[in-house]
Order: C-alpha cells, then sequence, then structure tokens
C-alpha cells in the first residue's frame, strides 16, 4: 500500500508540473510572445486522463532499481515526455549501495520552452526504494 501512495505523490508531482505550466499565465503579453517563439503542445489537463496515466504506473508495479518494472516506467515516462514535445535528456549511472549491490540508475530531465525567462523547477522520485533507511 505505502508503495502505491508513493507512485501516486510521484505521479501527481509529475502531473502537477503540466497543471502549473498551463496555470502559470500571470503575463498574457510576455505568454503571447513566448508562444510565437516556440510551437510546442501543452496538453490540457482532464482528470480522467490524469488518473489514467497514474494507474498506468501503478500498474507497472514497483519500480526498484534493477527491475523490469523500474526499466518499464522509467521508458514510459519517457515516452509520455516525449509526445507532448518535450526535451528529454537521460542521465544513467549505476551506484553501489551500501550493502555491496549495484544499483543501475535513471535520472529523466524534461523542459519545456526551454527559452522563457520565467520558469518552474519541479523534481520527484519517480522509483522506488531497493530499501529503507
Amino acid at each position: 500500500m505505502r508503495s502505491i501512495h508513493k507512485c501516486l505523490r510521484v505521479s501527481l508531482a509529475i502531473l502537477s508540473t503540466t497543471l502549473l505550466l498551463n496555470a502559470c499565465d500571470s503575463n498574457k503579453k510576455e505568454t503571447a510572445a513566448i508562444e510565437k517563439e516556440v510551437p510546442t503542445y501543452v496538453p490540457k489537463i482532464n482528470a480522467d486522463s490524469a488518473y489514467s496515466y497514474i494507474q498506468k504506473q501503478v500498474d507497472f508495479g514497483p519500480r526498484v532499481p534493477n527491475t523490469k518494472e523500474h526499466v518499464k516506467t522509467g521508458n514510459y515516462l519517457v515516452e509520455k515526455l516525449k509526445g507532448y514535445n518535450w526535451k528529454v535528456e537521460e542521465q544513467n549511472f549505476k551506484v553501489t549501495s551500501f550493502d555491496g549491490v549495484e544499483l543501475y540508475l535513471r535520472n529523466i530531465i524534461a523542459s519545456y520552452n526551454g527559452t522563457a525567462k520565467k520558469r518552474v523547477l519541479l523534481a520527484a522520485h519517480w522509483d522506488t526504494r531497493p530499501f529503507a533507511d
């Protein structure tokens, strides 16, 4: 159950980024200028869609590093973000845990409208911890 709650928090954090970008319309002139410069599709949030994205991630199962669920979830997130024309970079790396196990990890960095002067940074863990500390 704890894993589902964590997944929901992470999924909602990712979806919140999109909501925030859609909601940040305090200066309509600046927004109009930015939209003319960068022709990018910003998805509109639909509650049913948001829950279906969360369900999809939960259906992968716990995303513990070194598991197929971890890889599948990461691939899904990259595919979805690229599908919305976000610039996606991946940092693949490995670390050794306290017990000597090599963990293969992956940072997914996505940006939208990278030339904008006003930006929002949101960082979240999308994977499941391999052990409790």
